[in-house]
């Protein structure tokens, strides 16, 4: 603060100085200089302001506040501007409240310089002189008055009904009286203090930082040591931004590799390669969705009017179809699908056959459908015919739409499509099962639209696996994470995935959505391909999953508790601790 810095210890040069200075005695001007010089200015001294600025960017220094820093960054990094927007409020008021605290602070601080006297009225070389209250020193003798602000600390010489105001040291609002008693406070005054009544002469004793005034404002100024309670909060802070940094990096590695669909674990663009019709297959060559490529038969490329038969499955594929294909714009220079994906890969297909996905819809306009559900798992449209009539077009799962129920075909038709389907299937190939039929439009509606169409043939759509998602899953395995496909696929395009990933090769690792509903797909975690499963049915599994771990922890704990070591709890004769039957019961 005020005091000379150096080896001597505070109030050492105070109390020399009084020791050598008899009472009632003033100083020479000469003698003052020299104190002055060796006990620096009488003044409380204040550190230079810190800007507020530089407040604001010091408030960021806890962890938590850390963390929420980059928690802020990553939501605005992903366009989450709502959950962004509520997190940097949070820092806001953080950094606002602890700014607020430290300018009161100093404000404090500045408040005690305030209340040192301008000036002061002492006696030098027998004459009574105003000097600067900055140039009192130890053993100067100060006049007092009712007005007056103590300089500096001192002992009272001489008092006429002298009462001063120390509610500003002491918080007592009652003045005190002063008077000259060497035994107690009444005989000493403290700088900062106001005389409120009467007069003295006070013999100085200490000033600058070894005032009361001076070690107020010391203490204030010296940063406080942590609380126990501040310290465990801050060990709690550091634990808590840990904890949450790791839980974030589990959560986005589970996320990665097991938080995966299988269109995740795919690319996720269809592609039709194969069709198929009762008399004869082809193949379609192109990339994605890109409506552009051939179809090739028997090595040879095909058109429209070459194959009426491939013309009528992809015009009936194409019709009965919501999705649509979005050419390059200036945000993408790849089509896209718009709608479902395997929808989405209809309409290209038939273009590479020489189809126009425009031309059809406005020669064969809907006018009714019956949507695609996750049960039904088909999709059925009504159009009208350019000639007259109504052409029904339907899509679908292979074992939905392939039976006596829908199709008109009979047995032998229907058993040939049904392998066909299989094959593909178990090469990977997602299948898409065609039919048609026509009706005269008449009043009366038909009971259902789906009976009595006619199969027109088989879509073989493919969705390669992405070329990381064979690594992640085999380091999913290496560190004990058990990888489980779920999907609305058909089982076997669903297992020939699961094989090409390394997430299943034993035949009885694949259950469907129909025997969860039935009972017999027996344990949930013992699977590790779910296909043509319903939302519902994924929620189920998810559940039982997570009944298994909570299961596996819990049996954990019991062996954990079983075990009994000397010094631990004893085991009774079945190895079961003697509270064991009244917790279980419990």
């Amino acid at each position: 603060m005020n005091r000379r810095r150096g080896s001597r210890r505070p109030g050492e040069d105070v109390e020399e100085l009084r020791s050598t200075t008899p009472a009632e005695e003033d100083l020479s001007p000469e003698e003052a200089a020299r104190r002055l010089e060796l006990c620096g200015p009488n003044e409380v001294q204040v550190e230079p302001r810190t800007p507020v600025w530089r407040r604001g960017l010091q408030q960021p220094r806890d962890p938590l506040i850390l963390v929420l820093l980059v928690a802020a960054a990553l939501t605005i990094a992903t366009g989450d501007l709502s959950d962004a927007a509520v997190i940097l409020l949070v820092i806001t008021v953080n950094t606002v409240v602890g700014v607020v605290q430290e300018v009161r602070a100093e404000a404090a601080v500045m408040a005690l310089s305030a209340m040192s006297a301008p000036a002061a009225r002492v006696v030098r070389d027998g004459a009574e002189r105003s000097v600067p209250a900055a140039e009192v020193v130890p053993g100067d003798l100060v006049l007092v008055a009712e007005g007056d602000i103590v300089p500096a600390d001192g002992d009272v010489l001489a008092a006429a009904l002298l009462l001063a105001d120390e509610s500003s040291l002491t918080g007592e609002s009652v003045p005190v009286e002063k008077a000259p008693d060497g035994e107690s406070s009444r005989g000493t005054v403290s700088a900062g203090t106001v005389i409120v009544r009467g007069r003295g002469r006070v013999q100085v004793t200490a000033t600058g930082a070894d005032s009361a005034l001076g070690r107020i404002a010391s203490l204030m100024g010296t940063a406080p040591g942590l609380t126990p309670l501040q310290r465990r909060l801050a060990r709690f802070g550091r634990v808590l931004a840990a904890v949450t940094v790791a839980l974030c990096a589990v959560v986005l590695a589970l996320g990665l590799v097991r938080g995966q669909s299988a269109g995740t674990l795919t690319e996720g663009r269809m592609a039709a390669e194969r069709l198929w019709t009762p008399r004869g297959e082809a193949t379609v060559v192109g990339t994605g969705y890109v409506p552009e490529g051939r179809v090739v038969r028997d090595g040879a490329t095909v058109t429209a009017g070459d194959v009426p038969e491939l013309a009528a499955l992809l015009r009936v594929a194409m019709v009965c179809n919501d999705a649509a294909l979005e050419p390059p714009s200036d945000s993408s220079t790849e089509w896209r699908a718009l709608g479902d994906p395997t929808e989405a890969a209809l309409p290209g297909t038939g273009a590479r056959l020489g189809l126009d996905r425009a031309a059809l819809d406005r020669e064969l306009p809907r006018v009714e459908e019956i949507p695609f559900d996750s049960g039904r798992k088909r999709m059925t449209t009504v159009h009208r015919r350019p000639e007259g009539g109504l052409r029904v077009a339907c899509k679908g799962a292979p074992e939905k739409l392939l039976g006596p129920r829908i199709l008109a075909d009979g047995p032998d038709a229907i058993a040939r499509a049904a392998a066909q389907a299989e094959a593909l299937a178990r090469g990977g190939y997602r299948v898409l099962a065609v039919a048609s039929a026509d009706h005269e439009e008449t009043a009366d509606r038909p009971p259902t639209w789906e009976s009595g169409l006619s199969l027109l043939g088989l879509v073989g759509i493919l969705d390669p696996p992405r070329s990381a998602s064979q690594t992640t899953m085999a380091a999913c395995k290496r560190a004990g994470i058990v990888p489980v496909l779920i999907t609305g696929d058909h089982p076997l395009t669903a297992r020939a995935v699961a094989e090409r990933l390394g997430i299943a090769s034993r035949e009885e690792e694949v259950t469907t959505g129909e025997r969860i509903r039935e009972g017999t797909a027996g344990d949930l975690t013992g699977v590790r391909v779910c296909a043509r499963t319903t939302p519902e049915q994924k929620l189920d599994i998810v559940q039982a999953w997570r009944g298994a771990v909570a299961r596996s922890v819990a049996d954990a704990a019991m062996r954990s508790a079983r075990i009994s070591p000397e010094g631990r709890r004893p085991l009774s004769k079945k190895g079961r601790p003697p509270s064991y039957r009244s917790q279980r019961e419990a």
